[in-house]
């Protein structure tokens, strides 16, 4: 086996070094790697809407959820809509040819269902319920919520 003369690695080195970073420019570089971020499962997370034989939920009541820097509105009438389940309607009567919904009812939706995602979501977190007719918040709730 030949013996490595130390004369030539002070040429090899710098030979090698330029035919790496040729072979990098000649087929083209890429940024590589991968990203990590907390996808958190929040389909077990509901959010329920009750309504009573006592009182009437005017069917065009504004219900804001916020949750992990995230908000969203709807009509009383949307989510009791997207939730799928019975319901029953009547006439207000505060406001005749508006309607509200009546009866002991619940309606309850996830929030992915209701358009949330669970990115960034830390391992506790607030839910706030909002729900306002006409710009008078009428009833708010917060929760914690650990996942």
């Amino acid at each position: 086996m030949p013996k490595f003369d130390k004369r030539y690695a002070v040429f090899i080195l710098p030979a090698a070094t330029l035919v790496f970073v040729i072979s990098i420019l000649l087929t083209g570089p890429n940024i590589t790697g991968f990203a990590v971020f907390n996808q958190a499962d929040i389909s077990g997370i509901n959010v329920t809407l009750f309504t009573s034989d006592t009182q009437s939920m005017p069917e065009n009541s504004q219900i804001i959820i916020n949750f992990a820097k995230q908000s969203k509105s709807f009509t009383a009438k949307e989510f009791i809509e997207m939730s799928a389940q019975p319901f029953e309607r009547a006439e207000l009567t505060t406001s005749p040819g508006e309607y509200g919904y009546i009866g002991n009812h619940q309606y309850s939706l996830s929030l992915d269902k209701l358009g949330f995602t669970g990115q960034g979501v830390s391992s506790e977190e607030q839910v706030e319920i909002i729900v306002s007719y006409y710009g008078n918040v009428i009833y708010s709730q917060k929760g914690d919520v650990k996942l």
